[in-house]
């Protein structure tokens, strides 16, 4: 009975067959206070290994998936099972995140019996402490995403679009640049605004068109009017690690890509435009409207080789090696 009601809480998930997800929270407010900091991770290790205890005991072939540089996690908590690290961006230079978080991300490096790296600058440092270190980049879904190639565009007006949040790494002087020298063009901005900069540096700009957040399932209808799809990152130490998912979601539709020079992404660089300044960014943009450097087909071959199902594909191969090697 007490299995099932933890079933039922928003702090253990069942999400499908014998997949489960643990959600952490904050027990005590004020965990800026060290003391409280400290009272909170002992919550959380006597709660994990109250779970793991009470769903997985028996069964050791669990495999554990960290997501997030967590400070309160000892191995012993996992009893021999494997442990998988997945990092996804290089979550230690987010504004606002302390110095602690880099030292758990190194700390998780050393614990994990496989470290998944979403990019090349990512797994260098990871391999550096942990020889059991992959690149597994990011892909797309395919099946929704390639809708937009079959839809007909409403507009007539050239398009450059975007997709994602509208934060702090987004260049918004550049797509301003980009606004006033091109009026001709429409900007479709889609993903939810998360800075207050984009309504002082965008808010005059009449070809800039916000969409705000929608479902992933709806995509399709706002990529098929775009013409290009855009990345206008700044360059910094969180974007040089980013492989970022929205190369993968354009190529998916069938759009040609105009980015800034993003270090993931110059193995692309036959396919895609990398602009190394604004000038170049306006430029390339003007290029990929009238004259596209490849095909939606060859795109389309590219995502088809980047799906989410051959990433997965990649990790359960990794899985299944690690989990013979130790049965054995």
């Amino acid at each position: 009975m007490f299995k099932a009601f933890c079933k039922k809480t928003s702090l253990f998930k069942h999400i499908k067959d014998n997949l489960y997800v643990i959600q952490t929270f904050t027990f005590i407010p004020f965990s800026r206070i060290n003391v409280i900091k400290r009272l909170n991770e002992v919550f959380w290790i006597i709660l994990i290994k109250f779970y793991i205890d009470l769903f997985f005991r028996k069964n050791k072939d669990t495999v554990f998936f960290i997501c997030t540089p967590l400070p309160f996690l000892p191995k012993f908590l996992f009893k021999g099972r494997l442990l998988i690290y997945d990092r996804w961006d290089r979550v230690y230079r987010f504004r606002g995140v302390t110095e602690r978080v880099r030292l758990n991300d190194l700390e998780l490096i050393r614990k994990a019996d496989l470290v998944i790296n979403s990019s090349k600058s990512l797994w260098k440092e990871s391999i550096v402490y942990n020889k059991s270190s992959i690149i597994v980049r990011n892909g797309s879904n395919l099946e929704i995403l390639q809708k937009a190639r079959n839809l007909r565009k409403e507009t007539n007006k050239k398009v450059i679009g975007y997709i994602g949040a509208l934060t702090y790494w987004i260049d918004f002087d550049l797509i301003r640049k980009l606004a006033e020298a091109r009026p001709e063009y429409e900007i479709h901005l889609i993903g939810p605004l998360m800075e207050k900069e984009i309504v002082k540096v965008l808010g005059n700009t009449r070809n800039v068109k916000f969409f705000g957040e929608i479902p992933y399932n709806e995509l399709p209808l706002k990529l098929k009017e775009f013409d290009i799809g855009i990345i206008p990152f700044k360059i910094n130490e969180l974007t040089e690690a980013v492989d970022p998912i929205k190369v993968y979601e354009y190529m998916a539709a069938g759009k040609n890509v105009v980015s800034t020079n993003l270090p993931e992404l110059y193995r692309f660089k036959d396919y895609i435009y990398i602009a190394e300044s604004h000038e170049q960014f306006i430029r390339f943009c003007d290029e990929a409207l009238k004259n596209p450097k490849v095909s939606s087909e060859i795109l389309m071959k590219i995502a088809l080789e980047n799906t989410w199902e051959k990433r997965a594909t990649q990790i359960e191969t990794e899985i299944l090696k690690r989990l013979s090697t130790q049965q054995r």
